[in-house]
């Protein structure tokens, strides 16, 4: 039995990625109540000790927008802290905007949920007040995982014009490996754009199959040849 050659032709898989959702020592979610750059620094520096390379973090959102016209610039100023400890420490970070529930307790300001409750999907005063905070929350225009954080939480409310300029931005500054075009082939099919969305599928399946992920570029073959058979 002779062992296979390497094609030398045939791009190296990507390195696999290994990230956890942070949860804080001390205080769990609720540290951004009394927020200590110290102790998250500590935190961060035994992640990155276990040669971790991301992490997922959870900005309580009543702590930040407790009424929905006031996003507390304090406590934006410390989830910057934390973006930039980690970045520090060569950790990535993607920043989970809209936490409505988390670890089986429900974390909606009461601006949503008290005598004037409102549909956090569908009002659109609620709706506006969402986008205002998570356009607080991007904060640098230009830091791509925000961006593509930030197009998951307006997939998630339905505004696929967001999306849409949204992920056409981020994919012209990041090395996306393929998730981005199957959002954005979504996006564009339920604005009822057809050709932008088979476009979005056939630009996904070149980089999938450039990246080593052949199961997402058969996922994309398969919605072509189911949604776009004309």
């Amino acid at each position: 039995m002779t062992a296979e050659r390497s094609d030398p032709t045939k791009p190296p898989d990507p390195p696999a990625r290994f990230g956890v959702n942070y949860t804080p020592s001390t205080g769990w979610f609720h540290h951004w109540l009394d927020f200590d750059l110290d102790a998250v620094r500590a935190d961060l520096d035994s992640l990155a000790s276990l040669g971790l390379d991301h992490i997922r973090v959870f900005p309580l959102w009543p702590v930040f927008q407790p009424n929905r016209t006031l996003i507390r610039p304090r406590a934006v100023e410390q989830l910057v802290q934390l973006v930039d400890a980690a970045a520090e420490r060569g950790l990535d970070v993607n920043v989970d905007g809209l936490q409505g529930h988390l670890s089986s307790f429900d974390f909606q300001p009461s601006w949503t949920v008290t005598w004037h409750r409102r549909n956090i999907f569908t009002d659109p005063d609620v709706v506006d007040a969402e986008a205002a905070y998570l356009r607080t929350l991007a904060g640098d225009p230009d830091n791509t995982m925000v961006m593509f954080g930030l197009a998951k939480e307006y997939e998630k409310l339905g505004q696929n014009a967001e999306v849409i300029a949204l992920l056409e931005d981020y994919l012209a500054k990041a090395d996306d490996e393929g998730n981005a075009y199957g959002m954005l082939a979504k996006a564009y099919e339920a604005s009822g754009d057809r050709e932008k969305a088979k476009n979005a599928l056939e630009r996904g399946i070149s980089v999938a199959q450039a990246h080593g992920h052949p199961s997402m570029a058969s996922e994309y073959k398969m919605a072509l040849d189911i949604d776009h058979a004309d």
